[in-house]
């Protein structure tokens, strides 16, 4: 069993209201959500952070620009914060690459 909380997450072992998967993505929403709408944008292989990933995983990237339409389109959310959090000092809690969606108020003096 593996000890990373999403990786959990992804295999089932733990419980999450799924908004979206595929092959690459989970999208679940935030049990701490910082606003109306607060997503998580997990990717299903276990990477540790944004500043691991190398040019083998730019597919994951272009398929976020895909999934992050996907179902800000389909949630009716048109105006909205993305953001990814690398290493413990900027806020990354979980070590494993993913992406907050933000969303249902004003973010201007927001910083997640």
């Amino acid at each position: 069993m593996s000890t990373c909380l999403f990786c959990r997450i992804i295999a089932k072992e733990l419980p999450a209201t799924v908004f979206y998967e595929d092959e690459n993505w989970l999208v679940i929403a935030d049990i701490n959500p910082q606003a109306p709408w607060h997503l998580l944008f997990i990717s299903k292989e276990h990477i540790p952070s944004f500043q691991e990933l190398t040019p083998r995983h730019s597919h994951l990237l272009a398929n976020l620009v895909e999934v992050v339409h996907q179902v800000t389109v389909r949630e009716g959310i048109s105006s909205y914060r993305l953001i990814n959090n690398v290493g413990v000092d900027a806020g990354q809690s979980v070590p494993h690459f993913h992406w907050h969606l933000l969303a249902g108020k004003e973010l201007d003096d927001f910083l997640a």
